[in-house]
């Protein structure tokens, strides 16, 4: 059995193949808070900072490992039993019931969409621009995606529009949060820094709307697939791109090229 204890600093590796560990952890106060078993635990702790509305609370980690799962799952058994981690499900001792645990989800999503409402109304989120990804959030507020994630559904749809899989700073029912929402973020967030018809540089795209260049290339490559962005190459050989209407469906003309309604 080989211990670890760990407050901040590179997470434990497994010491040897088929070795797995039992995981503790702890509160600010020295309270345990959750016991589990992985034989990765960064991978299993990334898992947890994701789903885990309590993920903010843990100020220690504590790791056993052992020379198999059999063994550390008796361990970790054990633990629960006789030390009664407060997030436990499966433990009887758990003090908190089941009503209890969603009210206090309720309030980490309540507290995540305050925050992200203060924020935008301070311009730390302007307009017209992509939010950090969800993982970001959860660090900067100090609460779980989930709960983050859980928070940005419930933004008003004036303020925030869902272009998976990015959130924006759009009215989801305005020209560029519609064709965000059916065509992309790129696509959205250019028309509404930009226009139609208007050259641009992508790097300028992804400074003005804070989305990764990477985004932003992938995005305007996938429009001029499917005719709805033009590139030229602008006379310092840097490319420009012009974002155009989306195409009519195949069979159908613009309305200038239709012959009269019969009833004109």
């Amino acid at each position: 059995m080989n211990e670890e204890t760990e407050a901040t600093g590179p997470l434990p590796s497994q010491p040897a193949p088929g070795c797995t560990a039992v995981y503790r952890f702890y509160g600010a106060a020295g309270e345990l808070l959750y016991v589990g078993i992985t034989s990765d635990p960064k991978s299993r702790w990334r898992s947890h900072a994701g789903e885990k509305p309590w993920w903010h609370e843990v100020a220690r980690k504590e790791v056993t490992w052992f020379a198999n799962r059999t063994e550390a799952g008796i361990a970790e058994l054990h633990a629960i039993e006789t030390e009664g981690p407060r997030y436990d499900r499966s433990n009887p001792k758990n003090k908190i019931d089941n009503e209890d645990r969603r009210t206090q989800d309720q309030a980490y999503v309540a507290e995540a969409l305050r925050m992200v409402r203060d924020d935008i109304e301070a311009g730390v989120f302007p307009p017209a621009t992509a939010l950090p990804s969800a993982h970001h959030l959860a660090s900067r507020y100090g609460l779980s995606r989930s709960a983050v994630t859980s928070a940005l559904w419930k933004v008003e749809p004036r303020v925030l529009t869902h272009a998976s899989p990015h959130w924006l700073v759009l009215d989801r029912s305005s020209p560029a949060g519609e064709a965000a929402r059916s065509c992309g973020a790129v696509y959205g967030l250019g028309i509404e820094l930009f226009g139609l018809h208007v050259p641009f540089h992508g790097d300028d795209l992804s400074a003005r709307s804070r989305l990764p260049k990477t985004s932003v290339t992938k995005g305007l490559g996938a429009l001029q697939k499917t005719g709805m962005a033009d590139m030229q190459w602008g006379k310092r050989g840097r490319a420009l791109w012009t974002l155009l209407p989306k195409p009519m469906p195949d069979g159908l003309k613009p309305a200038r090229d239709l012959p009269p309604h019969e009833d004109l």
